[in-house]
């Protein structure tokens, strides 16, 4: 079941402020065509897909003290991929580092 707030996320009804455009390609999103794919207790993870490029956006949508809230990144990746993703390990500080730490010259590009 859905709370409140997601309903008027995904409806555009209400005082939450909804994506309404690609960041693609400024066509409009039919929003109905957005997905919840994880949630847990008041937060969500939506997926919306543009019908005229294939563009997506997936947003985490959370309910706490001062209201709704939410925060979206543009993406490649399909539903299906979100949601297999989406219960993955989780990356630490100490993942980043290492991360940081390889990528900060070009000697590994050869490793690739």
């Amino acid at each position: 079941m859905q709370s409140n707030y997601l309903d008027a996320f995904i409806s555009g009804d209400g005082n939450l402020r909804v994506l309404t455009a690609c960041p693609f390609c400024d066509s409009q999103y039919a929003i109905r065509a957005a997905r919840v794919i994880a949630q847990k207790d008041d937060s969500h993870v939506v997926h919306i897909e543009c019908t005229h490029c294939g563009g997506s956006i997936v947003a985490l949508i959370l309910a706490n003290g001062s209201g709704p809230q939410s925060i979206g990144i543009m993406t490649d990746l399909a539903r299906d991929e979100v949601a297999k993703f989406s219960k993955g390990v989780t990356v630490t500080a100490d993942d980043a580092i290492d991360l940081h730490e390889v990528l900060k010259d070009d000697s590994f590009i050869p490793s690739l």
